[in-house]
Order: structure tokens, then sequence, then C-alpha cells
């Protein structure tokens, strides 16, 4: 581990510094506007997954729990852990939130607390930014290819950043909160397309939350309990992985998006939700622009901010989607005509996250790349009911997985007509063969189409339509709209959790 840090400091106590000594004043509009963005798309996943199972799950487990806190779309009187613990899961109980899920994390622990205090609109996104910039700089320094999950590893100190933020914790406890938390992250990829994966959001803002109050209360933690030669870089990162990227480093933030898209050159149009054909024809020499290289290695491109997604799955499978998309909107495109599909992808699927080849069930065809290309097969459009239990049977029962090969072959584009404008990127290759004989191919590098802001909005009221009644969504997204000016995030706050 490459450490440039200055001798007097250790990584903990760096990132404490940058926690306490952020200000609003510091942030530009458009990191308040990614801060934002974040807050609403992260509120309405959690209004929406009320109704999922993994709700009645945890409506079930928090019975028992008595305190004043409540539970996204779920009404209910919890306590504050238990509070904590249920809304992170279900910010991330459809797999429709943000990439990398700090939202699932970072909101939490905050909803909590402005229940508790007076909290300004200016405050809460301050805390916001700060949980992004940690978690996403940890998040990058990972040896990605092992099979603990970030989410749940590097989530708690994002959660633990945004508590300390919130509570006001000098540089001493922030990093002993930061240590703490240290000590009580976790998560396996293996639980992927289970009940467990989204509880790995709950945990992680559970334990950055408690992390934060023991740490208030005089809880203490090493020093070194991140950088040490026993801690959690050596635990979790590269070994090769430098600190030089530390929050508060050069002065950039991680959190806003570079200029060009990295789907720039799609035929989809990243202003709609649902996502839309834009009517043109994809722009090859376009695809992938803005990727910077050293972050296409390994992860999510963090580099760029988070990614807001325009289909319930794990963001693994946005480039396959965006290829099938790409065929769909095509106005000589039948689908009705496919004898089947192949995906072509670079590396091993089983061994990412979408590794379920074979699911068993709508949830784990969330992790699936085949289930979401049947899944557009078979409807034309993947929505939150394309990965319920009665979608995966008439899936089976048409037999459309059965037709579905995935192909990995890393050295696919080097005899391809097209390639990526960035070299080492991750990519895509959708093949239709039709039943004449004829085949269609589609393309998708990185994290393939993703939404822009009005999208982020279409998406929120589609999403809270249902439980809110459009005007009851209409006027919560205002709210959230101008939180930036609010000075009590509690009346906002009311209407999102009544």
């Amino acid at each position: 581990m490459s450490n440039r840090l200055p001798a007097t400091e250790t990584f903990a106590q760096a990132c404490a510094d940058f926690i306490v000594g952020l200000q609003y004043r510091d942030l530009d509009a458009q990191v308040v506007a990614m801060a934002r963005d974040m807050v609403i798309d992260g509120l309405g996943c959690g209004i929406a997954a009320a109704d999922s199972s993994i709700a009645r799950t945890l409506a079930q487990w928090a019975a028992d729990a008595q305190g004043p806190h409540r539970l996204l779309g779920l009404g209910g009187c919890v306590d504050s852990r238990t509070a904590v613990t249920s809304n992170g899961t279900l910010i991330q109980a459809l797999e429709f939130d943000d990439i990398p899920h700090f939202a699932a994390v970072e909101l939490p622990p905050a909803v909590a607390l402005i229940e508790d205090h007076d909290v300004t609109g200016e405050e809460l996104l301050t805390a916001i930014v700060a949980g992004f910039e940690v978690a996403s700089r940890i998040t990058a320094m990972l040896a990605h290819g092992r099979p603990h999950h970030p989410l749940g590893t590097v989530g708690a100190l994002g959660s633990a950043a945004v508590t300390a933020k919130l509570l006001g914790l000098d540089r001493r406890q922030t990093a002993h909160a930061l240590g703490i938390a240290a000590s009580m992250s976790g998560g396996l990829t293996q639980n992927f397309g289970t009940f467990a994966k989204a509880l790995h959001a709950g945990r992680a803002a559970e334990a950055g939350f408690t992390a934060a109050k023991l740490a208030a209360a005089g809880g203490t933690s090493d020093p070194a309990a991140l950088d040490g030669r026993h801690g959690f870089l050596a635990a979790y990162c590269d070994p090769e992985a430098s600190t030089e990227a530390f929050p508060g480093n050069g002065g950039e933030f991680w959190i806003v998006r570079v200029p060009e898209d990295l789907a720039a050159g799609s035929p989809l149009d990243s202003d709609s939700f649902p996502i839309r054909h834009s009517g043109a024809e994809p722009d090859l020499s376009r695809l992938g622009l803005g990727a910077p290289i050293d972050q296409l290695r390994g992860g999510p491109n963090l580099r760029r901010g988070p990614s807001f997604k325009p289909w319930p799955a794990c963001g693994g499978n946005n480039a396959v989607l965006t290829a099938m998309f790409s065929l769909l909107g095509q106005p000589d495109f039948d689908r009705g005509r496919v004898a089947g599909f192949e995906i072509v992808v670079p590396a091993d699927p089983e061994r990412g996250a979408t590794f379920r080849v074979s699911p068993e069930d709508g949830l784990q065809g969330k992790y699936s790349l085949p289930y979401g290309v049947a899944a557009a097969w078979l409807d034309g459009e993947v929505t939150v009911t394309s990965y319920e239990d009665a979608t995966y049977d008439r899936i089976r029962s048409a037999g459309l997985l059965d037709r579905i090969e995935t192909r990995v072959e890393p050295g696919f584009l080097d005899t391809a007509d097209v390639r990526p404008p960035v070299e080492d990127c991750n990519w895509a290759a959708l093949v239709a063969r039709m039943e004449d004989g004829s085949t269609r191919t589609a393309w998708a590098f990185n994290r393939g189409v993703e939404l822009g802001p009005v999208g982020v909005r279409q998406k929120f009221l589609a999403l809270t339509g249902p439980r809110l009644g459009a005007d009851g969504a209409a006027a919560l997204l205002a709210d959230l709209e101008g939180i930036a000016s609010s000075t009590s995030m509690r009346a906002v706050l009311e209407r999102v959790m009544g």
C-alpha cells in the first residue's frame, strides 16, 4: 500500500479532517445537484420498495421494535437502529438505486438524525457529499474480484462519515467513528440474488450510524484502524493502491459528472423514463468517451459520480440491457422473429456481479445477464415486475433462457468491426439470431446508458406515484428539489414518511 499521507497522520485522521472541515460553501452547483439527485433517487427507490417481499420480511422482523422512528413507505414506529437498518435495506431492495448504492447507506442515518435533530438542507447535502467522497475513494482502492461486497464494507465508512458530520463530531471523534465502523463492516457477493444482498446496505448504514454514536459517547478505535498493518485497507484493498486519493487531496470532488457521458453515441435517450430510443443510429465512434482509464479496470467508475439506473437490476446488467434496448428500438427489428440471443462479454459473469447464469427465481434474475435479455425479449420492457416470480415463470414456460447463450471472449474486440475509443474498458455485444438465419449485433461499453437529471425525476414520479398519488409524488419532488434552501428537513421528511 503506497502511502502519500503526511507522516503525522493516519488515513482515518486525514479522512476526519476532510469530513469535519467540509462546508456547504465549498460545494459548487454541480456537486450540490448530484447530492440532491442522490437524495431524490434514493428516497424514490425506498418508497417504491414498500410492496416488495423484502419489505414484508423487514416489517415482520421489526414488529417487536419500539421507538419514534419510521420506515419508508411502511409506517410504524421503531428504534433508530432498526429504522436505519430497514430503510437502507428498502432503498436497495429493488436494485433500482444508484451505482454504487451509496444513497442506501447515507440516507438512512440522515433520516434518523433528521427525526431527532434540526437539520437544514445545506447540512444534509454537505453530509451526503462527505460520505460519498470518503466511500468512493476507498472503494476505488479495493481489490475487486474478491468475494467481499463494497457496499457492505466501505458502505459502513460512508454511513459513519454522514452520521459524524450531522452529529457535529470533532476530528478525534470522527476518526474513531471511522475506525469503529471499519470493524463492523462486511458483505459477501455469494449472497447476491437473496434478501441478504439488500441487507448489506441496511447493515452497513446501521454499522456506520452506531459507530458514530459510540464515538460520540466516548468509544475509541486504533488511529491506524484503516491503514495500519492489520487494518481495513490491508484486509480489503489492492496492495498497489495508493492513499494519494484520500478525500480533500487535490481539491476535486468525485461526486460530479465528467462532461462526456460514457454512453455517448447510444441511440437511447437518457433524459426519459422509461428509457426510449432516440430514433438515431448508434454513433460507434463516440461510445465510451469520457472514461478515465485508471478507473476502468475494476469496479464502478467512481470518479464520475453516482450512476442512476434505468432498470431495476444489478448495474452489471446495464451494458447488455443497453445493447438489448438498442435493438428493440430499431423500427425494423421484430423480437417475435428472434430465434435466440448470444451475449458476448470479456470476462466470466460467474465471477462478477451478474453471476447468476441460471437464476432460480425473479430475485436472482437481477444478477443474471441472460434473464434481463429474456425479460426484455418477452415483454419489450424491463420494469419492477420483470423480476417478480410471475414473470420468471412466464420466461421459464416460454423456454427463453434456454435460447440465450453467454460467451466469454476476451479477444472479441480484436476481430470486431467496432472498437471503443478508450482502452481497457468494459464492453458487451449482444447478437440476435433471427429465424431467417441472419444476425443483428448491438454494442455497449462501460456502464451503458444511465439516467440524466430529467430521467431521474421521471423515474421518481413513476416509482412513488402508485403509493403517494400523482399529486403527492409531484409535491414531494418539489420539496426535494428545494432542499438546499430548506431550514428544516423535518418538514420535508413528514411528506416522505407520511
